[in-house]
């Protein structure tokens, strides 16, 4: 089981752990209240439909997925997201793909960090050879972040999405080994 007790860098205290089956109504207030329009754009799936987060929740496969959740000790609400994608069969099972989100009032403070180490810990503990991350040009912080922590830049797509402004955005496709 997946639990991790932290301090973040204002002090506050907040748990990863695995996302649970009581977790719908707390997730999905997460990406209602909790990121921007912007934000709402690069997932791809609709999070502010309650019944894609319920099937979320309800249809946990940890053999494909394993998300996580950042709550914070305090409020107990959820203030990040994290998955990581596996395969389990062809030349895709040693890989992992991992996406993480962090609510608009808990970034900077070192929980973005704290998710994308956790998430490379399970990829470990799975035997994984590497982990990729996709971000967009418009996420330069967490492009940031990523570099911060070991991933590797392999690739860029240029001009391959359209932000809410109809302006590029660019894909860069990053990588950490992990053997």
């Amino acid at each position: 089981m997946i639990q991790k007790n932290i301090i973040l860098l204002d002090g506050r205290k907040a748990t990863i752990r695995l996302l649970s089956s009581d977790d719908t109504e707390r997730l999905y207030n997460y990406f209602c209240v909790g990121i921007s329009e912007e934000d709402f754009l690069l997932f791809k799936d609709n999070v502010k439909d309650y019944f894609v987060i319920k099937g979320w929740v309800e249809n946990v496969d940890l053999d494909r997925v394993v998300p996580i959740v950042g709550v914070d000790d305090l409020t107990e609400e959820i203030i990040a997201t994290g998955t990581l994608h596996t395969r389990g069969h062809g030349w895709f099972r040693y890989l992992g793909k991992i996406r993480v989100s962090v609510c608009l009032r808990c970034r900077g403070i070192g929980l973005g960090k704290a998710m994308i180490e956790t998430l490379l810990e399970i990829a470990r503990e799975r035997r994984l050879r590497a982990v990729i991350a996709e971000v967009l040009s418009v996420q330069s912080i967490a492009l940031k972040v990523f570099k911060e922590v070991g991933f590797v830049e392999v690739g860029k797509i240029d001009s391959i999405a359209k932000d809410l402004k109809m302006n590029p955005m660019d894909l860069h496709i990053l990588v950490y080994y992990l053997d």
